[in-house]
């Protein structure tokens, strides 16, 4: 089932995790700006930063094909670095509800 992602989604969130990561697949380092952006938990509404992770397309159709579980060493760790980047989206979101 596809899944319909809002407008801040496509437009700020996954841009912000891109650009955390590198646009670099956290499993195997390709980079490309067409990278996707996985969910840890499968959880399309659960956008903070420390849920989400970037991986190439080839990774995140066997994440999501054969429900492979990312590990740990894959799930970024370190908290207050995830708190800017929550706090950067929220800001972003409100900036561009105000346009």
């Amino acid at each position: 089932m596809a899944h319909h992602y809002s407008k801040q989604w496509r437009g700020i969130i996954r841009s912000v995790i891109l650009v955390r990561d590198d646009f670099k697949c956290v499993v195997c380092g390709r980079e490309s700006i067409s990278n996707h952006v996985h969910h840890l938990n499968n959880s399309p509404g659960c956008n903070q930063s420390s849920n989400l992770v970037t991986l190439c397309a080839a990774h995140h159709q066997l994440v999501g094909r054969f429900k492979l579980k990312l590990v740990e060493q894959y799930k970024p760790l370190d908290i207050d670095f995830h708190r800017s980047f929550d706090e950067i989206i929220q800001r972003a979101i409100m900036l561009d509800a105000i346009k």
